[in-house]
C-alpha cells in the first residue's frame, strides 16, 4: 500500500517541477532532484529486509561471498544508473555516459573473482 503514496509524492513533486520550471528552472531541477533522492532511499529502505533474510538463509556457506559480491553490483548498478539519469535530466549526456562506463568497470573488476572461480572449476573439470 506505500506505493501508492510513492507515486502521489512522484505526481507532486512532478506538479511542482512543472509549476516551478515556468518561474525558475533551477528551483524545478532542484525539487525534481530532491524528488528523486527521497525516492532512492526510499527504495534502498524497502530491500534492507529482503537482503537480511537472504543473508541468514546463506549463513556461512559457500554462496554466502558470492551473494556479498551480487549485492555491491547491485549496489553499483543502482548509483551509477541514477547518478546518470540524473545527469540526463541536467543535460548532461556526455557526463552521464562517462559515469556509466566506470560503472561498467567498476561491475567487471566485481566479477573477476567470479571468472576466475569459474575457470578454476572449469580447469578441475578437465
Amino acid at each position: 500500500m506505500s506505493i501508492i503514496r510513492y507515486c502521489g509524492l512522484v505526481i507532486f513533486a512532478l506538479f511542482t517541477v512543472l509549476l516551478t520550471s515556468e518561474l525558475k528552472r533551477d528551483i524545478g531541477k532542484l525539487v525534481g532532484i530532491c524528488a528523486g533522492v527521497a525516492l532512492l532511499v526510499a527504495a534502498i529502505g524497502k530491500l534492507v529486509p529482503v537482503f537480511t533474510v537472504v543473508k541468514q538463509l546463506l549463513g556461512e556457506t559457500v554462496l554466502a561471498g558470492y551473494f556479498t559480491t551480487l549485492i555491491k553490483a547491485l549496489g553499483v548498478s543502482l548509483a551509477v544508473d541514477f547518478c546518470a539519469d540524473l545527469c540526463k535530466d541536467l543535460g548532461e549526456t556526455s557526463l552521464a555516459g562517462r559515469i556509466e562506463l566506470l560503472g561498467k568497470a567498476e561491475l567487471l573488476l566485481l566479477a573477476l573473482p567470479l571468472v576466475s572461480e569459474l575457470i578454476k572449476l572449469a580447469r578441475g573439470l578437465l
